[in-house]
């Protein structure tokens, strides 16, 4: 049984024993103890062991704790692209386009870079169809300053969501 943390519980620590004297944050268990020999220290609960010997509180941990360095790449990039899909085409569409945003300007040898003009030019082929200038000129704007707005990408978006543009199919 875990030990509780409240104000005036008898803890130790590597510093001794002490009385917890104030709870800072008790989600995290931040608190202020002051020990025997009159000192005052800010400790975190898993630090301090109550009467029982036991600890007040269990030590975070991560899911990647223990992988390596590709381990936690492989995990946390999985973890991105779960995420991706799970939105719905527009805003796949939109994130799509935004990531124009990290890119250097020029930088036409980019893989995103291409994969953006490869979304521009269906979207585009759509708009120039149906007759739609004012989704070309956006995508000429963006196009010239490797820079696009929320409000860009999701006029573009939109526009190619109605359309019946799909991101997957695109990118395959």
């Amino acid at each position: 049984m875990k030990s509780k943390i409240f104000i005036g519980a008898k803890v130790s620590s590597k510093y001794g024993n002490g009385t917890i004297t104030k709870i800072i944050t008790k989600s995290t268990g931040y608190v202020e103890v002051t020990y025997l020999n009159g000192s005052i220290r800010k400790e975190m609960a898993f630090n301090l062991t109550g009467e029982n010997g036991e600890s007040l509180k269990k030590k975070p941990t991560s899911e990647t704790s223990g992988m390596s360095r590709g381990e936690k790449k492989r995990c946390n990039d999985a973890k991105a692209i779960a995420a991706f899909d799970a939105q719905s085409n527009l805003q796949k569409i939109k994130s799509a386009i935004m990531w124009i945003n990290g890119k250097v300007y020029g930088d036409v040898h980019s893989l995103t870079v291409q994969w953006i003009e490869e979304l521009f030019s269906a979207i585009e082929i759509e708009a120039k169809e149906k007759g739609n200038a004012f989704v070309v000129d956006v995508m000429n704007t963006i196009r010239r300053s490797y820079r696009a707005s929320e409000k860009q990408a999701y006029v573009i978006a939109k526009f190619a969501d109605d359309n019946g543009i799909v991101y997957e199919k695109i990118n395959q």
